[in-house]
């Protein structure tokens, strides 16, 4: 029987974790740097670089969800995928939760709420949930090439397309949008607002698993996409010495920019021409089954080891990320894989 896995989208999974685990590490001490020094450029060159992260996860749970070939009842669905989310959410920000109140002495007023929202990183959590509660509606269109095609369209235009010609174009207006979202993120996320905004990144990746594309199309989507890593390098270097601030406006995950970046890598490692050993397909499946894990726990890796003084200053920053990055990963990836081959744990929170 032949083996249909794609171990092309496990190794695009197990990237995608390192690259959320980079743009952690490169964040932690960006703002403490001296705007346009070489650190603070270092910075900007690694996570500009690696913020095709979120886009590509998104993408290929489309890839996977709304394909419909892939047989997938909405019991299913709920019972086991979307429950999977709730569950690791609210064992992850009640670990945190308790954490701030334990170890940061935080008081203890805001503890249920810290627990229902959770910390930010986990507001991809909420993201993901409100998507798989709509998979249904969508695996319906996605039936249909032409009207997945305009549904996409118009959803990209309205969520990635103008949101980014208006960040060219009204410092005031991205300044109110960005304040609001600073003071009512939270409540974005709970009602569902942040999944709205991807479900146009969630068909694309669907698209793009469905289409054949042509050599000489992708290889222009490549340099489309190393043009897009340097154009957020330069815009995030051009409006922070503007603004003699860091201005990140185009880091958002939904800018063109950065979709542009995030649709070459994941067209890329889709069509990567290898040829993988038994060997190497068993650690490809393994580190990836743990990459979820690697997400849950990284943020948490990563603030012990930087209270323990391990941090991207200690030495230069073009070879202390990705250093702390891949130490980060690893410890992540042991711990997942520890929690993965418990069952009950490995069922609902990893």
């Amino acid at each position: 029987m032949a083996d249909k896995r794609n171990y092309n989208i496990d190794l695009l999974r197990i990237l995608a974790a390192l690259a959320v685990v980079t743009i952690h590490v490169s964040a932690k001490q960006m703002y403490q740097a001296e705007i346009s020094s070489i650190r603070w450029m270092t910075y900007n060159l690694y996570d500009s670089a690696v913020r095709w992260a979120v886009p590509v996860f998104v993408m290929i749970s489309g890839s996977f969800l709304l394909d419909p070939a892939h047989t997938l009842s909405p019991k299913k669905l709920y019972t086991q995928n979307l429950l999977r989310i709730i569950t690791a959410f609210f064992c992850w920000s009640t670990v945190c939760a308790l954490g701030n109140v334990l170890i940061l002495k935080k008081p203890t007023d805001s503890l249920l709420k810290d627990i229902v929202f959770g910390p930010d990183y986990l507001w991809f959590l909420y993201m993901i949930a409100w998507l798989y509660i709509i998979t249904p509606l969508l695996r319906k269109i996605t039936l249909h090439k032409r009207l997945t095609t305009i549904v996409t369209a118009v959803l990209l235009l309205i969520t990635s397309v103008i949101p980014t010609i208006f960040r060219f174009i009204s410092n005031a207006e991205n300044a109110r949008v960005d304040k609001i979202f600073n003071e009512k993120g939270d409540y974005f996320m709970l009602f569902g607002a942040t999944g709205a905004m991807y479900i146009g990144v969630y068909l694309l990746g669907y698209m793009l698993s469905a289409a054949m594309l042509k050599k000489p199309v992708r290889i222009l989507l490549y340099v489309a996409g190393i043009l897009s890593w340097l154009l957020t390098v330069w815009l995030a270097y051009r409006y922070s010495r503007l603004s003699s601030e860091q201005d990140l406006r185009f880091y958002n995950y939904l800018t063109v920019n950065v979709l542009i970046e995030s649709c070459a890598v994941f067209v890329l490692l889709r069509h990567l021409p290898i040829r993988w050993n038994e060997k190497t397909k068993r650690i490809i499946t393994a580190v990836s089954r743990d990459s979820f894990g690697v997400y849950l726990v990284h943020i948490i890796v990563l603030n012990i080891l930087h209270r323990l003084g391990l941090r991207t200053t200690l030495f230069p920053a073009f070879l202390s990320i990705p250093v702390i990055s891949v130490l980060v990963f690893a410890v992540s990836l042991g711990v997942s894989a520890v929690l993965n081959r418990i069952p009950v744990l490995k069922k609902y929170i990893v």
